[in-house]
Protein backbone atom coordinates (compact mmCIF):
# COMPACT_ATOMS: atom_id res chain seq x y z
CA UNK A 1 0.00 0.00 0.00
CA UNK A 2 1.40 3.41 -0.97
CA UNK A 3 1.78 6.35 1.40
CA UNK A 4 -0.72 8.29 -0.68
CA UNK A 5 -3.28 5.51 -0.22
CA UNK A 6 -2.59 5.41 3.50
CA UNK A 7 -3.10 9.18 3.66
CA UNK A 8 -6.49 8.79 1.96
CA UNK A 9 -7.40 6.00 4.37
CA UNK A 10 -6.64 8.23 7.34
CA UNK A 11 -8.92 10.93 5.97
CA UNK A 12 -11.73 8.56 5.03
CA UNK A 13 -11.76 6.73 8.33
CA UNK A 14 -11.18 9.73 10.60
CA UNK A 15 -14.98 10.08 10.83
CA UNK A 16 -15.63 6.34 10.81
CA UNK A 17 -18.51 5.06 12.89
CA UNK A 18 -16.48 2.03 13.95
CA UNK A 19 -16.13 1.91 17.71
CA UNK A 20 -12.81 2.81 19.28
CA UNK A 21 -11.35 0.90 22.19
CA UNK A 22 -9.17 2.28 24.98
CA UNK A 23 -5.98 1.01 26.50
CA UNK A 24 -4.24 2.43 29.57
CA UNK A 25 -1.41 4.84 28.78
CA UNK A 26 0.93 2.42 30.57
CA UNK A 27 0.59 0.15 27.51
CA UNK A 28 2.74 2.64 25.58
CA UNK A 29 6.55 2.48 25.71
CA UNK A 30 6.59 6.28 25.72
CA UNK A 31 9.24 7.00 28.30
CA UNK A 32 11.69 7.61 25.47
CA UNK A 33 10.35 11.04 24.45
CA UNK A 34 13.58 12.77 23.45
CA UNK A 35 13.16 16.39 22.44
CA UNK A 36 12.11 19.01 19.93
CA UNK A 37 14.34 21.30 17.88
CA UNK A 38 13.39 24.70 16.52
CA UNK A 39 15.89 26.04 13.95
CA UNK A 40 14.06 29.38 13.74
CA UNK A 41 14.63 30.22 17.41
CA UNK A 42 17.98 28.42 17.51
CA UNK A 43 16.89 26.28 20.47
CA UNK A 44 16.40 22.59 21.29
CA UNK A 45 14.36 21.55 24.34
CA UNK A 46 14.69 18.12 25.94
CA UNK A 47 11.93 17.30 28.45
CA UNK A 48 12.65 14.71 31.15
CA UNK A 49 16.36 15.63 31.08
CA UNK A 50 17.86 16.33 34.50
CA UNK A 51 21.67 16.48 34.27
CA UNK A 52 24.40 16.91 31.66
CA UNK A 53 27.05 14.18 31.66
CA UNK A 54 30.29 15.82 30.49
CA UNK A 55 32.15 12.51 30.16
CA UNK A 56 29.91 11.37 27.29
CA UNK A 57 29.40 14.73 25.62
CA UNK A 58 28.94 16.34 23.21
CA UNK A 59 27.47 13.54 21.12
CA UNK A 60 25.37 10.99 23.01
CA UNK A 61 22.14 12.07 24.74
CA UNK A 62 21.49 8.47 25.83
CA UNK A 63 23.82 9.01 28.76
CA UNK A 64 22.08 12.09 30.11
CA UNK A 65 20.35 11.67 33.44
CA UNK A 66 16.58 11.51 32.95
CA UNK A 67 13.36 11.57 34.92
CA UNK A 68 11.06 9.41 32.80
CA UNK A 69 7.42 10.05 32.08
CA UNK A 70 6.45 7.33 34.52
CA UNK A 71 8.28 9.14 37.34
CA UNK A 72 6.35 12.38 36.71
CA UNK A 73 2.73 13.33 37.36
CA UNK A 74 1.02 11.97 34.24
CA UNK A 75 -2.38 10.95 32.91
CA UNK A 76 -3.68 9.78 29.57
CA UNK A 77 -4.92 6.89 27.51
CA UNK A 78 -4.41 5.06 24.20
CA UNK A 79 -7.25 5.01 21.68
CA UNK A 80 -7.35 2.21 19.14
CA UNK A 81 -9.58 2.19 16.05
CA UNK A 82 -9.50 -0.54 13.40
CA UNK A 83 -9.90 1.18 10.03
CA UNK A 84 -9.75 -1.77 7.64
CA UNK A 85 -8.75 -5.44 7.53
CA UNK A 86 -5.03 -4.64 7.67
CA UNK A 87 -4.68 -1.38 9.61
CA UNK A 88 -5.44 0.01 13.03
CA UNK A 89 -4.97 3.63 14.10
CA UNK A 90 -3.41 4.19 17.52
CA UNK A 91 -3.85 7.64 19.08
CA UNK A 92 -1.81 8.62 22.13
CA UNK A 93 -3.42 11.14 24.50
CA UNK A 94 -1.05 12.31 27.24
CA UNK A 95 -0.61 15.12 29.76
CA UNK A 96 2.48 15.26 31.99
CA UNK A 97 3.31 17.71 34.82
CA UNK A 98 6.42 18.44 36.89
CA UNK A 99 8.77 17.59 34.02
CA UNK A 100 12.42 18.71 34.21
CA UNK A 101 13.95 19.97 30.98
CA UNK A 102 17.18 21.25 29.48
CA UNK A 103 17.47 23.74 26.61
CA UNK A 104 20.42 23.78 24.21
CA UNK A 105 21.55 25.99 21.37
CA UNK A 106 20.52 24.41 18.07
CA UNK A 107 23.47 23.24 15.98
CA UNK A 108 22.76 21.60 12.59
CA UNK A 109 23.63 17.93 12.81
CA UNK A 110 22.53 17.82 16.45
CA UNK A 111 26.02 18.24 17.92
CA UNK A 112 25.44 19.32 21.49
CA UNK A 113 27.23 21.89 23.59
CA UNK A 114 26.43 22.34 27.32
CA UNK A 115 22.81 23.34 28.08
CA UNK A 116 22.03 27.02 28.43
CA UNK A 117 18.86 26.63 30.54
CA UNK A 118 17.29 24.20 33.01
CA UNK A 119 13.69 24.29 34.17
CA UNK A 120 10.37 22.60 34.93
CA UNK A 121 7.41 22.28 32.58
CA UNK A 122 4.11 20.58 31.79
CA UNK A 123 2.98 19.45 28.36
CA UNK A 124 0.10 17.89 26.48
CA UNK A 125 0.93 15.44 23.71
CA UNK A 126 -1.17 13.79 21.01
CA UNK A 127 0.11 11.39 18.36
CA UNK A 128 -1.53 9.19 15.72
CA UNK A 129 0.26 6.09 14.45
CA UNK A 130 -1.00 3.74 11.72
CA UNK A 131 -0.03 0.12 12.40
CA UNK A 132 -0.40 -3.09 10.51
CA UNK A 133 -2.74 -5.04 12.79
CA UNK A 134 -0.84 -8.33 12.68
CA UNK A 135 2.56 -6.76 13.32
CA UNK A 136 1.25 -4.62 16.20
CA UNK A 137 -0.36 -7.57 17.94
CA UNK A 138 2.78 -9.65 17.50
CA UNK A 139 4.70 -6.91 19.33
CA UNK A 140 2.03 -6.57 22.02
CA UNK A 141 2.09 -10.33 22.59
CA UNK A 142 5.87 -10.18 23.09
CA UNK A 143 6.39 -6.92 24.99
CA UNK A 144 2.92 -5.82 26.06
CA UNK A 145 3.73 -2.28 24.87
CA UNK A 146 2.79 -0.11 21.89
CA UNK A 147 6.21 0.84 20.43
CA UNK A 148 7.68 4.22 21.33
CA UNK A 149 8.29 7.00 18.81
CA UNK A 150 12.01 6.59 19.42
CA UNK A 151 11.78 2.99 18.20
CA UNK A 152 9.57 3.83 15.20
CA UNK A 153 11.57 6.81 13.93
CA UNK A 154 14.87 5.14 14.74
CA UNK A 155 13.98 2.07 12.71
CA UNK A 156 12.81 4.28 9.85
CA UNK A 157 16.27 5.87 9.71
CA UNK A 158 18.02 2.51 9.93
CA UNK A 159 19.31 2.84 13.51
CA UNK A 160 18.23 -0.73 14.34
CA UNK A 161 15.93 -3.45 12.95
CA UNK A 162 12.25 -3.08 13.81
CA UNK A 163 10.84 -6.36 15.17
CA UNK A 164 7.97 -6.54 12.68
CA UNK A 165 7.19 -5.56 9.10
CA UNK A 166 5.80 -3.34 7.74
CA UNK A 167 6.93 -0.31 9.72
CA UNK A 168 4.15 1.83 11.25
CA UNK A 169 3.59 5.40 10.06
CA UNK A 170 3.37 8.37 12.41
CA UNK A 171 0.70 10.47 10.69
CA UNK A 172 0.21 13.32 13.20
CA UNK A 173 1.93 14.67 16.29
CA UNK A 174 1.28 17.75 18.41
CA UNK A 175 2.86 18.94 21.63
CA UNK A 176 1.94 22.07 23.59
CA UNK A 177 3.91 22.87 26.72
CA UNK A 178 4.82 25.65 29.10
CA UNK A 179 7.23 26.01 31.98
CA UNK A 180 9.72 28.15 33.83
CA UNK A 181 13.48 28.38 34.13
CA UNK A 182 15.32 27.24 37.25
CA UNK A 183 18.93 27.69 36.05
CA UNK A 184 20.59 29.86 33.42
CA UNK A 185 18.22 32.80 33.80
CA UNK A 186 14.73 33.89 34.77
CA UNK A 187 11.72 33.56 32.55
CA UNK A 188 9.11 31.28 31.04
CA UNK A 189 9.23 28.72 28.25
CA UNK A 190 6.60 27.88 25.63
CA UNK A 191 6.62 24.95 23.21
CA UNK A 192 4.17 24.41 20.34
CA UNK A 193 5.07 21.82 17.71
CA UNK A 194 2.90 20.22 15.06
CA UNK A 195 3.94 17.53 12.61
CA UNK A 196 2.21 15.34 10.03
CA UNK A 197 2.96 12.76 7.37
CA UNK A 198 2.91 14.16 3.83
CA UNK A 199 1.33 11.35 1.76
CA UNK A 200 2.76 12.79 -1.46
CA UNK A 201 6.40 12.64 -0.38
CA UNK A 202 6.34 10.09 2.45
CA UNK A 203 8.11 12.61 4.69
CA UNK A 204 7.11 13.55 8.20
CA UNK A 205 7.15 17.35 8.31
CA UNK A 206 6.81 19.95 11.06
CA UNK A 207 5.05 23.04 9.70
CA UNK A 208 5.07 24.71 13.13
CA UNK A 209 8.03 24.49 15.50
CA UNK A 210 8.46 26.95 18.33
CA UNK A 211 10.54 26.97 21.47
CA UNK A 212 10.22 30.38 23.11
CA UNK A 213 12.07 31.67 26.17
CA UNK A 214 10.79 34.99 27.52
Amino acid sequence: MTLATIGILLLVFSTSVQAATRRPIEDWAGEEIIGWADPDSGLVIHPHSVAWDMENMPFNFVFWQHKTMWECDYKGFIQERVIDEEHTLITIHLHVKEVPFMIFSFVPGYIYTPPIYYGMMQYSFQCRILFNIESLYNILETSGKVPSLFMIFGAGYGFWPYPEEPLPFVSYMHIVGEGYLTEGGDGTVEVNQLGFLNPGTGEFVWPVETVIVE
